[in-house]
């Protein structure tokens, strides 16, 4: 739970009514961080999840991981769990788990998950039973674990083939002008209502490399304007995405142009629209007030409560709610993407927008369009930002090979740093062979060879063929 939920209160099993201000004052009272997540029974007992919000807690304090992974990921996989092993052995705590427990929950649940998402949720239960060993609950982890390295024997080895999803150059574009920002549509009230904020959306992502949940949160003074730009025409701010790693975002002139032309349609018209409702909740206390200014090198900071700070340390809960009254007298918010009412996107509204687009471009016929076996998402764009920069950065690199200065040696490296990956072979597993063919030579000669099969030499001309040899990662 957060502070800065709109939740009145909270409904318990004997009919009372828990009001949040009573919430609030034992979390403070408690030393609850937050954004802590935990659980409680159907009957507002605590006795039995209390080890699991233990180690929720402990993991929060210590940072150990991201709030969002705590919250998304940990803590659901542990409930899930919980109510498994309950329906074996009864309302006990997660402590009670047995060997026996975890393998019949394995079989549950690979029916139901990926080999890698397994895995994944695996790593979150062995982390929970490690702590729990060390802390006294248990006497051994029933975590099965073989040889002298001891390899835990839950884990999927089975090797899968991943075909990474991206898009080529003119089926970006092509996705960005007549999905996102509705350029074609057959019915002209399939227009999106704000297209340069869909487009720029896409934009930024597949420019960026930022994660959906990173992206809307981005703040409005981390991108300059046309007349701030730097003469390099490339800009860099600092964003924390997740793991709680830090890296640097690159931001160039190209998307600045198209930020201030965001900035001067759809954002000023829905933050003039949003006065009233930004009016209500600034009565209400809903949102931190925050002065701007600048650092002497001309760099944004924050002024909150009287202390100066720089941007990339607000947290995602002050990206969200933030706002600055502006001299002239309007509330203006913090982030630069705005929805109706004037805060920014949840994540879900961001993935609407990708599924609007794709149903806009559903019964075009176009060579362009994105191919069937893609379902264009989010995450797609970071995909394609992956991809198309680190077949650029290998060719940069190839062609500068004989210079022993030239940092472009390790391009995999680079990438990792964009995509704030915490380890390097998540970089190399997904997208190294990819960038090797993103000419799509392989899906051209298939398309070839089958044409010259039933009697069509040369077959028809190629769908995503590359305008210039910039699509060659050579």
């Amino acid at each position: 739970m957060n502070r800065d939920s709109h939740t009145q209160s909270v409904p318990l099993p004997d009919g009372r009514q828990l009001s949040w201000a009573e919430i609030v004052r034992a979390l403070n009272t408690a030393d609850i961080p937050d954004g802590t997540p935990y659980l409680i029974d159907d009957d507002g007992d605590l006795t039995f999840v209390s080890r699991v919000n233990a180690y929720l807690l402990e993991a929060t304090r210590q940072r150990a991981y991201a709030g969002t992974s705590l919250r998304q990921s940990h803590a659901p996989t542990l409930r899930r769990l919980l109510l498994f092993v309950r329906e074996i052995r009864g309302r006990v705590d997660l402590t009670a788990t047995q060997r026996s427990d975890l393998i019949a929950y394995k079989e549950k649940r690979k029916l139901q998950l990926s080999p890698g998402s397994w895995n994944g949720e695996l790593s979150n239960i062995a982390n929970f039973f490690d702590y729990a060993v060390k802390a006294g609950w248990i006497p051994s982890n029933p975590i099965p674990r073989w040889g002298t390295r001891e390899r835990n024997t839950l884990a999927d080895r089975v090797n899968t083939y991943r075909r990474e999803r991206f898009l080529t150059e003119a089926q970006l574009r092509f996705f960005l002008e007549a999905g996102l920002r509705g350029d074609q549509p057959a019915d002209p009230e399939l227009r999106p209502r704000y297209a340069e904020r869909d487009y720029l959306t896409g934009l930024f992502l597949v420019s960026t490399g930022l994660r959906r949940a990173e992206a809307r949160l981005v703040l409005d003074c981390e991108v300059p304007d046309a007349t701030t730009m730097h003469p390099t025409g490339v800009h860099t701010f600092k964003r924390t995405g997740k793991g709680g790693v830090e890296r640097e975002i690159w931001i160039t002139d190209a998307l600045v142009d198209t930020v201030d032309l965001y900035r001067a349609t759809d954002r000023n018209t829905i933050i003039e629209n949003a006065q009233a409702r930004l009016r209500k909740s600034k009565r209400a206390g809903e949102l931190p007030i925050v002065d701007q200014t600048e650092d002497s090198r001309g760099r944004p900071l924050l002024v909150i409560d009287g202390l100066r700070c720089q941007p990339e340390r607000l947290s995602d809960t002050q990206r969200q709610n933030a706002v600055s009254i502006q001299p002239d007298g309007p509330i203006t918010p913090l982030a630069l993407f705005v929805v109706e009412g004037g805060l920014p996107p949840a994540m879900r509204t961001i993935n609407n927008v990708f599924l609007a687009a794709g149903q806009r471009l559903a019964n075009l016929d176009h060579p362009d369009l994105p191919p069937s076996h893609i379902d264009v998402t989010p995450h797609v764009m970071r995909h394609t930002f992956a991809v198309r920069m680190l077949a650029g950065l290998m060719r940069k690199g190839r062609e500068t090979h004989d210079n022993p200065w030239h940092l472009l040696a390790s391009p995999e490296i680079t990438i990792q740093q964009l995509l704030g990956h915490a380890d390097i072979s998540t970089t190399i597993n997904i997208y190294l062979y990819a960038a090797e063919r993103y000419n799509d030579a392989l899906p051209e000669a298939l398309r070839e060879a089958v044409a010259r099969s039933i009697g069509r030499p040369g077959g028809r001309a190629p769908l995503n063929a590359p305008e210039s040899d910039d699509n060659d990662p050579r």
